[in-house]
């Protein structure tokens, strides 16, 4: 059924990542609206992480607690998280804005990261 389905794709088949803290909670809350809103049922939504979505793709290499992987040791939770959608195929990949959508002018103090790994892809 639809709502098996549902429950299936919500428990393990939707990540979400965000690095700042409003949009990452207002985030996990329209998602667990819209399943509530489906299901009648009301679920944390585990599927998200407080992350640079860059960041923690190409960075094989962290350690858990290096000052480099901030973000992903805010809360242990959160670093399971993370670590868990680094060991998945994830096959479709939605983001606003892209990385990428550079600044027009230096005064607009939005100077992009160098994603080397990403861009050579």
């Amino acid at each position: 059924s639809d709502k098996q389905a549902l429950k299936r794709k919500f428990a393990g088949e939707i990540h979400a990542n965000e690095i700042a803290i409003l949009p990452y909670y207002i985030g996990c809350l329209n998602i667990e609206q819209t399943y509530y809103e489906a299901t009648d049922q009301w679920c944390e939504f585990t599927g998200a992480c407080f992350v640079n979505t860059l960041a923690n793709w190409q960075m094989g290499l962290i350690q858990h607690g290096e000052v480099n992987d901030l973000l992903g040791s805010i809360t242990e939770e959160n670093h399971r998280r993370t670590m868990t959608q680094k060991q998945r195929v994830i096959p479709v990949i939605m983001g606003n804005p892209p990385y990428n959508a550079n600044q027009k002018n230096a005064n607009d103090n939005n100077q992009n990261m160098i994603e080397k790994t990403a861009d050579a892809r």
